[in-house]
């Protein structure tokens, strides 16, 4: 088993919509998010998180994953429990 670690990232995320719309309904600006959650893996291209770790021994111990990508990664922290 791998060991996760509790991180907190903040990174931007692209904006569109749904459907027809107006100019004022228009994204004009990178969405810019936070997530915590445990690093699963990180590479020269991403981190991967995820929100629920459920404690081995399981079949399938990681819920909610996110994929992130490093390019839109501005800030990251390990955080301490």
């Amino acid at each position: 088993m791998k060991q996760v670690k509790p991180i907190y990232v903040e990174w931007v995320d692209s904006a569109g919509t749904s459907g027809w719309s107006n100019k004022e309904e228009l994204h004009t600006h990178a969405l810019k998010c936070r997530s915590v959650g445990w690093l699963i893996e990180e590479n020269d291209e991403c981190l991967i998180i995820c929100l629920n770790h459920a404690i081995p021994p399981v079949n399938r111990e990681y819920g909610e994953v996110v994929t992130i990508p490093k390019v839109a990664v501005t800030k990251k922290k390990f955080l301490k429990l």
